[in-house]
């Protein structure tokens, strides 16, 4: 079911909120409302009522979620592979993976994906029954079955035209840039810059250290998809007194490992303290469409910085 951003956004948030009413702001809340929105997506049948059928979705992935945790306090991983009798068995995902094309999980799932996923079609995309069946411990399966519906996710929005956002990324690309961001900011506090050779075709060790040498932390990014390669942006802390703000040129080679091209230090045009749920709302795949002026404009009823 083809969705806009705005649309996207706006039922999204709605079945986050309605995870933090039940389960509280954990990160379970996020991985629930994931599953209500892919469910969603892969519906059959046309859904008049977006919200309310999401709320019905929401409910019934945290009782199961209760459910499989108070299992799990009462028997260890070992007796989960053991004695599956204790475990529940009409587990599978709300997110129906057979209403997805299969040429189209091929594409937009890398090998070893595709082989989890076979191994779960098998077993119904029973998470128990995979579990038992196959010898392998509950968690790994239920956490791999996660990752397989991130890299659909990312392979449905990314082919129906989303260039903008962290949701266009498979499993393998975002932990390959969260693993990337960190270790340039870890070698240059520790002074390692041999260690970066894997991810720049020749380290410049005074450019690296000028851009990231007062770099405490990077607390948001955003990636963007070019033609033939990314833009990777970068708001880091501390605030002096603005967040410093990097863009890094990157590309991924066959195995999503992160290659960088170059970076480049930018300067933010504002910094606003608050939600910017406002400007959320006016975005198309991912996309502010908003002009500068727009923006500001919409966010003066909050304390915004402006930097010229």
């Amino acid at each position: 079911m083809a969705l806009t951003e705005q649309e996207y956004n706006e039922l999204y948030k709605h079945a986050l909120n309605q995870a933090h009413k039940y389960i509280g702001y954990s990160d379970i809340a996020y991985d629930i409302a994931q599953n209500a929105i892919l469910a969603f997506l892969s519906s059959k049948t046309p859904i008049e009522k977006p919200k309310p059928w999401l709320n019905t979705i929401v409910r019934r992935e945290v009782k199961k979620n209760r459910d499989e945790r108070g299992k799990v306090e009462k028997i260890s991983t070992r007796n989960l592979i053991n004695n599956q009798s204790e475990a529940k068995q009409n587990d599978h995902d709300t997110f129906d993976f057979n209403s997805i094309n299969p040429q189209k999980v091929k594409q937009y799932l890398n090998t070893n994906e595709y082989k989890y996923y076979m191994m779960l079609k098998k077993h119904a995309f029973l998470t128990s029954k995979c579990s038992e069946k196959e010898k392998i411990p509950y968690e790994t399966v239920k956490s791999n079955l996660r990752r397989l519906k991130m890299s659909l996710l990312a392979g449905y929005l990314f082919e129906n035209g989303w260039k903008h956002g962290v949701k266009i990324l498979n499993f393998s690309q975002y932990n390959s840039i969260y693993r990337g961001i960190n270790k340039l900011i870890d070698c240059v506090k520790s002074k390692k810059m041999a260690e970066l050779r894997t991810y720049f075709k020749k380290v410049d060790n005074e450019q690296i250290q000028r851009f990231f040498e007062d770099v405490e932390a990077c607390i948001e990014w955003h990636v963007i998809s070019e033609r033939d390669y990314y833009r990777l942006y970068l708001v880091c802390t501390p605030f002096n007194p603005a967040p410093k703000f990097l863009e890094i040129l990157f590309k991924f080679n066959k195995a999503n490992f992160l290659y960088i091209l170059d970076i480049v230090e930018k300067k933010p045009y504002m910094v606003s303290k608050g939600s910017i749920d406002k400007v959320n709302r006016y975005k198309d795949k991912g996309k502010i469409t908003l002009s500068e002026n727009q923006i500001v404009s919409i966010l003066s009823d909050q304390q915004t910085d402006i930097y010229k």
